[in-house]
């Protein structure tokens, strides 16, 4: 598989933008694999705004260089992986922060008890 034009651009690119800050270069970049990187996410993450979020995580790591990029496996694979493990610790943090309960379905659930609004979890429920 030879390297074609578009990706040596590519890589030149993200070579301005890791090490000159070029924030042209990320825009163009941006434009060109934004709509890719915000379908992979979708497929992962089912909140929109959390979406956006991480494709702009994205895109905000390559500008700050925080992760190596090696060449030989070419520009999209890298963003694309970016955007991977973005998600992995995006579902990892969700999967440990607690769900919260409306306390109507609490109250309706535990009839006999009260629940209220507090920050400590120690104190979120009273016998009536």
């Amino acid at each position: 598989m030879g390297i074609n034009s578009f990706e040596i651009n590519d890589t030149l690119l993200l070579n301005r933008v890791v090490f000159q800050q070029d924030k042209r270069a990320l825009a163009t970049l941006y434009l060109k694999y934004s709509r890719q990187v915000m379908s992979y996410i979708a497929s992962h993450v089912d909140s929109v705004a959390d979406t956006e979020d991480l494709l702009h995580e994205v895109f905000l790591q390559i500008l700050q260089g925080k992760v190596h990029y090696e060449s030989s496996k070419g520009v999209e694979p890298y963003i694309l992986g970016i955007a991977r493990n973005l998600i992995r610790k995006y579902q990892h943090e969700k999967e440990k922060s607690p769900q919260t309960i409306p306390s109507n379905l609490l109250n309706s659930l535990f009839p006999g008890y009260r629940i209220l609004r507090s920050i400590d979890p120690g104190a979120g429920i009273s016998e009536q």
